[in-house]
């Protein structure tokens, strides 16, 4: 089988792929990303497919083939910013997709070109193209290192804040998906850029960069089917329980256990505040629980209709709330009440208040103290 017929059914694979997530994920921000990357790369890999015959009929998309790469490193940071930040995206963050634009922007005078003069110019202008994709690869070398410092660096910040809504399976995840994907990236630049200093490699580079996409794409498809945990709800929102009923129906945990383990919780919520540890996990507390760390799982999903990430930091919220409104606490900053409430990051605390509350923490002391 050529390579050719192989990213060719990646090609077919990857949509399909795209498409059943995109249809199964309604709700969930994080998976419609992720099935838009998908796509794009399903689309490089096509353009490969055939290359020859596309790119001769259709010269436009030998551009389209320059230009797809810019999405793929924001798109990694927005999914992974999806699944570890609970706020919702606003309207800047599409600032991420400007240096697409802006490469097509830049190709503007290739596009305008008609087909034949497309083709004249690929076969004419070799050393200008030369150079063009040297700097090309540069410039998308330099980006993957900005998005891998930016996704890496929010990784830790989530990690050292101890926001963990996920469990360790999904933030394995995350890290595995992270690091591969932009290790593929920065891989495939190189070896474009060594092409075209002439660097003599044993696998034809172009190869090698589609190929990395086919993998990408088959390694997705396997995680999703064997791990729907992960894939069948939005890590980042409240919406815990969708499908609860089948992720539990095995656990044995019944009606009965779960009212009395409800009144325990609520108690050692109550009295011990563990939720002021800022470190604090899931598994702690169902140890102070006396309970298993997946029923416990199962309790507050169930029963309270949230995820570990929103149980704690409504009880935070709670606690910052009273402290704002105490006039003893006037002296205080409210950086010193986000801490004292259990949070150890300012923006984390920021924005989450505004959520449950739908006021700034200082706009809610000044109405209320």
């Amino acid at each position: 089988m050529s390579l050719q017929i192989l990213f060719l059914f990646g090609f077919f694979q990857g949509v399909i792929l795209a498409l059943a997530l995109m249809a199964k994920s309604k709700k969930s921000k994080a998976n419609r990303i992720l099935a838009i990357l998908i796509l794009l790369l399903s689309i490089q890999l096509g353009l490969t497919s055939e290359s020859k015959g596309i790119v001769a009929n259709y010269p436009d998309l030998r551009g389209l083939a320059w230009t797809l790469p810019y999405l793929f490193a924001p798109l990694t940071f927005l999914y992974v910013r999806s699944l570890l930040v609970s706020s919702p995206m606003k309207w800047k963050h599409l600032l991420h997709l400007a240096p697409f634009f802006i490469a097509i922007l830049g190709l503007s005078p290739y596009f305008s070109l008609s087909a034949i003069e497309k083709i004249e110019f690929d076969i004419t202008a070799s050393s200008y193209f030369f150079t063009f994709a040297i700097a090309y690869e540069a410039i998308r070398i330099v980006q993957i290192i900005v998005y891998a410092i930016l996704t890496i660096s929010l990784i830790k910040r989530f990690k050292s804040a101890a926001q963990r809504e996920i469990s360790t399976i999904q933030l394995n995840w995350i890290y595995q998906f992270t690091y591969t994907s932009l290790a593929s990236w920065v891989i495939a630049s190189l070896g474009i850029v060594a092409f075209f200093v002439n660097l003599d490699l044993p696998i034809n580079p172009f190869n090698l960069v589609y190929l990395l996409c086919l993998i990408f794409i088959y390694v997705l498809g396997f995680k999703i089917l064997s791990n729907p945990v992960v894939f069948g709800y939005y890590l980042g929102s409240s919406n815990a329980t969708t499908d609860s009923s089948a992720r539990y129906s095995k656990s044995g945990f019944k009606g009965s256990d779960e009212d009395k383990y409800l009144k325990s919780l609520d108690e050692l919520m109550t009295r011990k505040q563990p939720y002021l540890e800022p470190e604090i996990t899931i598994a702690e507390i169902a140890e102070m629980l006396n309970i298993s760390k997946h029923h416990f799982s199962q309790l507050i999903n169930e029963k309270l209709n949230k995820n570990f990430f929103d149980f704690v930091n409504s009880y935070r919220i709670e606690h910052a709330k009273t402290m704002l409104c105490d006039p003893g606490n006037n002296h205080l900053k409210i950086l010193a009440i986000a801490y004292d409430s259990g949070f150890n990051s300012k923006s984390t605390f920021n924005s989450l208040f505004k959520k449950y509350t739908g006021m700034t923490p200082s706009k809610y002391r000044s109405d209320f103290s």
